[in-house]
């Protein structure tokens, strides 16, 4: 009668095993942070800690690191920040001090539209994006906020300035990120988040 043998693992092959397990955990783990945390989405909940009129650029590296790209722009300087898309973050920065931020908003932490006004009350002005009309923007001056959706509700997009007048937003911050009242915006025929759409969601995705 013939037998089989069989091989058990001795108490070093299941360490050995133990460890690769854990190992790749690791890494997969490590993998996630990397692709959806900290390298794309780093900025994400500092961003509020900037703030316009009193951070300086030393502050900004302090609290989102150093920028990606730095663009010198109308005696302003601009701050780059990649996120996980084509969009960009930015940070303007005159006179040695934060000017305004523009933080894009890719899942629904920063809420909806109505929470701002049910906090701030009635924007003070409504404006479009004079590269994408169909983005609109609601302005709260006092606070020094800014939110833009594309539905009217869920926040795509959020700038933070200085508290300052309707004709000082229309003249500086407005322009920085190419905002305009609707009757001064020329319709496009291609927006950029439809020539995005092979590439992303318009949707803000969690």
């Amino acid at each position: 009668m013939n037998s089989k043998n069989t091989t058990q693992p001795t108490g070093d092959t299941k360490k050995l095993l133990l460890v690769a397990v854990v190992l790749m955990a690791i890494l997969f783990v490590a993998g996630f942070f990397v692709l959806s945390g900290p390298m794309f989405n780093r900025v994400f909940n500092n961003f509020a800690k900037i703030k316009p009129g009193l951070s300086s650029p030393e502050d900004v590296k302090k609290i989102l690191g150093e920028p990606d790209a730095v663009n010198q722009k109308d005696g302003s300087t601009e701050y780059i920040y990649k996120t996980k898309s084509d969009f960009e973050d930015k940070v303007i920065i005159e006179n040695n001090q934060v000017e305004s931020s523009q933080q894009n908003v890719f899942n629904d932490k920063m809420g909806f539209v109505s929470g701002y006004v049910d906090k701030y009350g009635k924007p003070d002005l409504v404006l479009l994006n004079t590269n994408n009309p169909i983005e609109k923007w609601y302005i709260f001056l006092k606070p020094g906020v800014g939110v833009a959706s594309l539905d009217d509700n869920l926040i795509i997009n959020v700038i933070r300035f200085k508290s300052q007048s309707e004709s000082e937003f229309l003249n500086s911050t407005a322009k920085s990120y190419d905002l305009a009242k609707e009757g001064d915006v020329k319709p496009n025929e291609t927006s950029d988040y439809e020539i995005q759409a092979g590439q992303q969601d318009p949707t803000p995705q969690p």
